[in-house]
């Protein structure tokens, strides 16, 4: 199935026709004839969402996830993440029976170690579903939709790697707030665009080009917008690392990301003729950008209702 293509004229978030160019270059991805080969980011100057000018059709996106394999699960890490350790702490110290539902809950990797929880799940991998049920979650549909949600309220909803897949995303914060108790909290982790490696490799950062379908993209003032827009009691943004910190991985990530800006062929930021020069050939073969792993480029978002 080739993908269709959606040009966006407007916000996928607060439907502003404000908006601008991030970079004035365009990036190659991967679509795999599946979602776009290329790509610009644009941003809202309303809400400060940045957004790709292209996004593929509902029906590109589910073939594509249905397509992701299970044999080489790249979610499947041997220890827990950061962000996972901060959730266990959460979700031990809720009351016994209480409600929590993952969204894109994959095998159920999150939820499926608390056993004194009622565990939920949205996943539209189909294979994945699977092992998710027999993990202990009750998978209540493919999207987080009214439709699939029905009358279901929960305690603490979860959204993991997420939100930057959304076409529509402020829709979808709405209906899981909608679909919290009061008091109840929607935590979700993504990547942020005010930080430091952002600032540096603009929208030629990893973040945005080796996964095509990362198509949304938030910051502090997106946060803001929300926090003026939902009916809620309160909203926090902790920057942190989506990986465990290794100083030396850190330095060689600092160093590459300069790299990649100033010394690199492939970079849209410098003119070619700048790299006739023979010291800067050895790089000619860093097609794409370092994928860092050691930066606060992640936020850890707490609304509470």
């Amino acid at each position: 199935m080739a993908s269709e293509l959606l040009v966006n004229t407007k916000c996928p978030a607060c439907e502003s026709a404000d908006i601008v160019k991030v970079n004035d270059f365009r990036m190659k991805q991967k679509g795999g004839g599946v979602l776009p080969d290329d790509y610009c980011v644009l941003q809202c100057l309303n809400c400060g969402l940045w957004f790709k000018d292209q996004f593929p059709s509902a029906g590109a996106l589910t073939e594509y996830y249905n397509a992701l394999s299970l044999s080489n699960d790249q979610w499947n890490y041997e220890k827990r993440l950061p962000h996972e350790e901060k959730l266990d702490k959460i979700l031990k110290e809720l009351p016994k029976g209480s409600t929590v539902m993952d969204v894109g809950c994959w095998t159920g990797r999150l939820l499926s170690v608390h056993k004194h929880i009622h565990k939920f799940g949205i996943e539209p991998n189909e294979a994945s579903a699977e092992i998710a049920k027999k993990n202990g979650i009750h998978v209540l549909g493919t999207t987080p939709s009214e439709q699939s949600l029905g009358d279901y309220k929960f305690d603490l909803i979860t959204m993991i790697d997420v939100f930057e897949h959304l076409d529509k995303p402020a829709d979808v914060i709405r209906t899981l707030v909608h679909h919290l108790r009061p008091g109840g909290r929607l935590i979700f982790v993504t990547g942020r665009t005010d930080c430091f490696p952002v600032r540096l490799a603009g929208t030629s950062y990893w973040y945005f080009s080796v996964i095509p379908d990362h198509i949304v993209f938030l910051n502090r003032k997106f946060v803001n917008w929300l926090r003026t827009n939902l009916v809620i009691k309160s909203i926090t943004a902790e920057p942190m690392c989506h990986y465990h910190f290794n100083f030396k991985k850190y330095l060689k990530q600092l160093i590459w990301l300069y790299i990649w800006r100033y010394g690199n062929p492939n970079s849209p930021f410098v003119p070619k003729a700048f790299f006739r020069l023979p010291i800067f050939k050895r790089f000619a073969n860093l097609k794409e950008i370092i994928i860092c792993t050691n930066w606060k480029d992640h936020y850890f978002i707490t609304i509470k209702k």
